[in-house]
């Protein structure tokens, strides 16, 4: 088959093609769309195909020239390079319209930025960059624009610098001459600036400070600037005189103000806190009333300061006078009175009244006595209202004088007269608690006529104190007891409650006095009616009442058997149980236990024999078998009966497993029974070899003597396996065991057990480890850990050898030695080589470990002595919150640790005083305020150098003292 290409249009196959190739490359005269035709002719059979090629004309995009600019907005200015093209910008910035080739563009960042322009024709396109450098622009801002001086100095500023600039100032339109200081120069951001001098007859003038601020990239300078004015005001100088404070018994005061040097300025007395009114506010000694209705408020005084105030334009100078106003008390004594008896509170009435913020306070002395020689005792003293005992009966007068608590110089008194008159001295006895509802009555009468005020009850005389009384009903009654002398009586009230007898009825038949198990819900009782408390009791603590105040109970005992129940019903005061009571019972009432037959879980016994375990739960109980020709039963009744068997049968076909049965019958018809598989197989045995170790710590070799079993159970105790030998059924018969103890002798068992799991007898034995042999050594302590410690050794054995092995302090690791000095205190390591004391087993050591010699490490300590622990504190009994100069006691505490050494202590107080003193308890007085820092110095006294210092983990603080606390209100 042969193909060609053709096109009504002009084309030219280019590429090493040709118009017969199936595949062409080709070249047009024009850009449109062209038809091409493929044609195919085999013989005189031909097929053609069609297809359309677009040809696009492929853009060259133009982002136009790279370029600088202040701020962050730019213009875009693209070339399309074909008609009728599209175009798309793009990059970090927002733009007004991205798909207009020229646009303003909004950058994401100062610096320079590129962005990108697209040109498509179709599927054709080609992208050009623009790269444009953003400068941001400098944008600076005084954080004051407008500000007020007082002098010739002033603090500018100006945020927000990203750039270089300068201040420069101005005075009406004109540079300022001669020219301020910038105290951080004229560049700084933040700087203080002085001017000069006013001229005589100027008291202010307002400056212009200009900041100018320029930023340049790339040839391009970006400048702005912000201004800021301040006026400078020269400054007067206020003062209220010679003394700022003063206190006032009273609601007027005087000033007397100090205007030298600024008689010029204008000065005004203000009370920024209270209600004043001044005779003239603006001269320097005014006169100023408060207002006392309401300036004192609840504290009955007032301080409050006063400002004089001198100003020029907008500069002002202040001082400030405080003053301490007083409000002056009226003392009322009360009302006069007559009382009967030696007592009577004296009740003044407070003109002062008390709040939150005053108290009150006011004294009563003796103004005037009935008789020289009589006596009145006030407790207490001080307080409005006080209680008084005089020692004669008759008129006095006693006297209040109320002070004002804040100046107690500001007082008044006042007096009041009180008749005391004597008064009857009687009892109506102690109140009674009475069963049933008669007593007799136990009243102790003054001397005078008396009677019993009637309630209600039965007297048999009114008039005698001692009478006998009865009640109609039940309760508490009070009995008043009235006596009278003259115009003062007396009356005392006695209570005396009536309780009511109880009668206690069980009502259980004795019929019903059985049960099975642990629980009787058939307690019965009359009901003991109101005011009567009933209850169920029984003598066995462990005994459970659903309700024991229920008259239908239920009871659960913890055992069976016969338990006697008791009716209880008392009345009565709530803490003398038992007052008013009557008890009914016993009901005796028989618990009986159901059986439950348990014969134990199957099991395989070891050997021919065995022992059967059964729980027995109650009755009488006994066992069977079916198999009675092969087992025999040794205690039929026995829960725990031996059993014999003549023959194994472990894998018997006639006899996998026997059985017994367990039956148990508790009487009555209560009985159970339960079944248990017995299987009887062969015991291993436990026989041991041992072999003792070569050396204190080295392994010994433990082997069973039945080699061939599956399973072996070896207790090393404190042993521990260093390898293991295992036979071909997989059981480790062989151990290599050792021991990380100081002991000699240790014991091994083993149990041995068979594929039916039964265990042979524990075999026990002990292995004889050799000791480590004794070395004598002598040790040399530590003194205060000073490095004085030392070691001497002794071959004891003659065959011994010793080598240091510490690598910090001593000879060298690995060096022989039999002395070592100048150590300090620590532990050391020691080496020592000698022959095994066990010589039977020579052959076996060299043979199995290759040496018959054992090695060693034996550990010595070196012990300090000596030693010294200062501790301190303050005692308790010192609040560190209230120590006031000169009286500031502080009592420490020695709790140092000598360590059985002679000492010496030597204390440092903080105020470059000292105090040799060992006691357990120190006090010292600091007389000047501060905050002190004590220590105690504690060393040995034949060996100074050994010693300790404690220290207080915060200071001492100590105030002076102070007569008066005036407020700032500033």
């Amino acid at each position: 088959m042969t193909g060609s290409w053709s096109s009504p249009d002009p084309f030219f196959p280019v590429g090493g093609t040709s118009i017969n190739s199936p595949s062409m490359s080709v070249i047009v005269g024009t850009y449109a769309d062209q038809e091409f035709t493929f044609s195919v002719n085999n013989g005189i059979c031909a097929g053609t195909d069609n297809v359309i090629v677009h040809f696009l004309e492929t853009p060259t995009a133009y982002a136009g020239d790279d370029y600088t600019i202040c701020g962050n907005v730019a213009s875009l200015t693209a070339v399309k390079s074909v008609s009728g093209s599209t175009g798309q910008w793009s990059g970090n910035g927002s733009f007004s319209s991205a798909s207009n080739p020229e646009t303003d563009v909004t950058a994401g960042s100062f610096g320079e930025v590129s962005f990108t322009w697209r040109e498509n024709v179709g599927i054709c396109l080609d992208e050009d960059n623009v790269n444009i450098t953003f400068i941001q622009e400098p944008n600076p801002t005084v954080t004051t624009v407008y500000d007020n001086v007082c002098g010739n100095t002033a603090e500018i500023e100006v945020v927000n610098v990203t750039a270089s600039g300068s201040w420069a100032a101005y005075y009406e339109g004109a540079p300022l001459s001669p020219a301020p200081d910038f105290e951080s120069g004229v560049g700084a951001e933040i700087t203080n600036v002085t001017i000069g001098n006013y001229p005589a007859d100027e008291y202010s003038r307002t400056i212009e400070f200009i900041w100018t601020e320029t930023s340049q990239q790339n040839g391009v300078e970006c400048t702005a600037s912000a201004t800021t004015w301040v006026t400078f005001s020269r400054e007067p100088v206020a003062s209220v005189g010679p003394e700022d404070a003063a206190e006032i018994c009273g609601s007027c005061f005087t000033f007397n103000a100090d205007t030298t040097g600024s008689g010029w300025a204008i000065g005004t007395w203000i009370s920024p806190n209270v209600i004043a009114t001044f005779d003239d506010e603006n001269i320097p000694d005014a006169e100023v009333c408060i207002d006392p209705l309401g300036s004192y408020g609840d504290s009955a005084y007032v301080s409050a300061p006063f400002i004089w105030a001198m100003r020029n334009t907008g500069c002002t100078s202040v001082d400030t006078m405080f003053l301490t106003f007083y409000k002056q008390p009226e003392a009322n004594a009360g009302l006069d009175d007559k009382i009967c008896g030696p007592d009577y509170e004296l009740g003044a009435v407070y003109s002062l009244v008390e709040s939150a913020n005053y108290s009150p306070s006011g004294m009563w002395s003796v103004y005037e006595k009935p008789i020289p020689s009589s006596s009145a005792d006030i407790n207490p003293t001080s307080g409005d209202t006080v209680n008084v005992t005089v020692s004669h009966y008759g008129e006095w007068v006693f006297q209040f004088r109320e002070n004002n608590s804040n100046l107690p110089s500001c007082y008044t008194t006042d007096t009041v007269r009180i008749e005391f008159v004597e008064i009857p001295i009687i009892s109506a006895g102690d109140d009674q608690d009475v069963c049933g509802t008669g007593t007799q009555m136990q009243g102790t009468p003054g001397g005078f006529n008396g009677t019993w005020i009637p309630n209600g009850m039965s007297y048999d005389d009114y008039n005698d104190p001692t009478t006998e009384v009865s009640s109609p009903s039940y309760g508490a009654i009070d009995f008043i007891w009235l006596e009278s002398n003259d115009i003062c009586s007396a009356k005392d009230t006695v209570t005396i409650t009536f309780w009511r007898q109880p009668e206690a009825t069980i009502l259980t038949d004795l019929e019903d006095s059985t049960t099975c198990g642990y629980t009787f819900c058939n307690l019965r009782a009359e009901s003991p009616g109101s005011e009567i408390t009933g209850y169920w009791y029984t003598e066995s603590p462990a005994t459970m009442f659903d309700d024991p105040f229920d008259v239908f109970a239920c009871a659960t005992v913890p055992t069976y058997g016969y338990h006697d129940f008791y009716w209880i019903e008392e009345t009565g005061p709530d803490l003398e149980p038992g007052f008013c009571t009557d008890t009914a019972g016993p009901l005796t009432i028989h618990f009986i236990e159901t059986p439950v037959a348990n014969a134990g879980i199957d099991t395989l016994f070891c050997g021919y024999s065995g022992y059967l375990h059964a729980f027995p739960s109650t009755g009488t109980g006994v066992w069977s078998t079916p198999s009675e020709e092969v087992v025999e039963i040794e205690s039929i009744n026995d829960p725990e009966s031996y059993i014999e068997s003549d023959i194994l049968n472990t894998g018997n076909p006639t006899y996998p497993y026997f059985t017994l049965i367990w039956t148990e019958d508790a009487s009555n018809g209560c009985t159970d029974k339960d079944t248990v598989h017995v299987i009887f197989a062969r015991i291993p045995i436990s026989d041991m070899d041992i072999i003792p170790p070569k050396c204190f710590g080295e392994p010994a070799t433990i082997a069973a003597a039945e080699d061939t079993l599956q399973q072996y159970t070896w207790n090393f105790f404190t042993g521990a396996i260093d390898s293991t030998t295992n036979n071909m059924a997989g059981g480790e018969y062989q151990n290599f065991v050792y021991w990380n103890s100081e002991d000699t002798l240790h014991r091994v068992s083993l149990i041995a057990t068979n594929s039916w799991g039964c265990q042979s007898p524990i075999t026990i034995d002990t292995v004889h480890e050799p000791s480590i042999p004794d070395f004598n050594v002598t040790l040399f302590s530590d003194t205060c850990m000073l490095d004085k410690g030392g070691i001497i050794f002794e071959d004891t054995l003659g065959n011994n050898a010793f080598y240091w092995l510490d690598t910090v302090v001593g000879p060298a690791a690995g060096t022989p030695i039999t002395t070592v000095y100048n150590l300090p205190t620590g532990d050391y390591y020691i080496g020592t080589s000698y022959l095994t004391e066990n010589t039977a087993h020579y052959a076996y050591y060299i043979a199995t470990f290759g040496t018959q010699y054992c090695t060693d490490t034996v550990l010595y300590e070196i012990e300090p002595i000596g030693m010294i622990e200062a501790l301190i504190e303050v005692s308790a009994a010192t609040d560190l919150g209230s120590l006031v100069a000169p009286e500031a006691s502080v009592i420490f505490l020695n709790n140092s640790i000598y360590d059985n050494v002679g000492k010496r202590c030597e204390w440092h107080f903080g105020d470059e005083t000292t105090e040799k003193n060992c006691d357990a308890q120190v006090e010292h007085i600091y007389t000047e305020g501060g905050c002190y820092e004590p220590y105690l110095i504690v060393m040995n006294r034949d060996l100074p150098e050994c010693r300790d210092t404690a220290f207080l983990e915060t200071c001492i603080p100590v105030d002076n003292s102070s007569e008066i606390e005036v407020p700032n209100v500033f």
